[in-house]
């Protein structure tokens, strides 16, 4: 069966900023938070003390993190993070679009998370530790307004 189709891997993606394509700021290690929550309100039945009516309310989208080694050359998205979180408002807030895609085999996108109006709220190096022989990483936080999913591969054979 030469369309069988096969989940994809979750380590070959590649993160953009402002636009899918990549450079030294997009090269991650890791990428957590891609997930949306339906809040509910719990309202009492009148008359009917063992039941109650859970109803939806808005949604809530969790921070984007991404996490590389550290950079110890001119980066765009360092400045840009380090701007936004020291400036204390003297400058206004420069929100951006953060793609991140899920790359298949032959390196094509096949889908594709995009995080609207994305802005840093969080920087955070790990400890450094004479006593460990690990890579010193950093870990970016964003807040967003909305992320909307792109598919690509629209020809899959699920066997349905």
């Amino acid at each position: 069966m030469a369309n069988e189709y096969y989940p994809p891997v979750g380590f070959y993606f590649v993160v953009g900023f402002n636009s899918p394509n990549s450079n030294n700021d997009g090269k991650f290690q890791e990428v957590s938070g891609i997930s949306n929550e339906m809040g509910t309100e719990s309202v009492a039945e009148g008359g009917e003390s063992r039941f109650q009516w859970q109803l939806p309310t808005v949604s809530k989208p969790s921070n984007l993190v991404l996490k590389r080694g550290v950079l110890t050359i001119k980066s765009d998205l360092a400045n840009w993070v380090n701007d936004t979180l020291s400036s204390g408002f003297q400058e206004p807030i420069k929100p951006k679009s953060i793609y991140v895609s899920l790359l298949g085999a032959e390196g094509k996108i096949l889908m594709q998370w995009v995080f609207i109006n994305a802005r840093p709220v969080k920087w955070q190096f790990s400890s450094l530790d004479s006593m460990k022989n690990d890579i010193l990483t950093e870990s970016i936080e964003f807040a967003y307004n909305y992320y909307k999913v792109n598919y690509f591969n629209q020809n899959l054979d699920l066997g349905n």
